[in-house]
């Protein structure tokens, strides 16, 4: 991977194998925006022979903002996969999709802190 992984300007890549693998990344609700640079990027950006990906993340506020959210998987609204129908059929079963049932729910919350006068920005996901 010759790409260049970056979290607020900061290198996030590990170098032992060139990836974002033992990398901790923060969680998708925390980053604001984020920039893919292919080419023409200036001498700054230009270790690698790949991309340039920055992450930037949210910064203070003076209001709470959070998020829910549910990621939902049911066998109902899942097609059965190809090669497991076409298997089945050869094989005189049932044409049958696997039992899937998943419920993952979670949420995020962010707001001020306040310390002596200094702003400051929590997260708690």
């Amino acid at each position: 991977d010759n790409n260049n992984y970056l979290i607020e300007g900061i290198s996030a890549t590990d170098y032992n194998v060139a990836e974002l693998t033992n990398t901790p990344l923060p969680s998708p609700d925390v980053v604001q925006e984020f920039k893919v640079q292919t080419s023409m990027y200036d001498a700054t950006q230009g270790r690698n022979g790949g991309g340039n990906i920055n992450a930037i993340l949210k910064t203070g506020t003076r209001n709470f903002h959070g998020s829910l959210f549910e990621f939902f998987r049911n066998t109902d609204l899942n097609a059965n996969e190809f090669f497991l129908k076409r298997s089945q059929t050869r094989l005189g079963l049932s044409n049958r999709r696997p039992d899937i049932k998943q419920n993952v729910f979670g949420g995020s919350l962010g707001g001020p802190v306040r310390k002596e006068g200094k702003g400051g920005f929590f997260f708690v996901n």
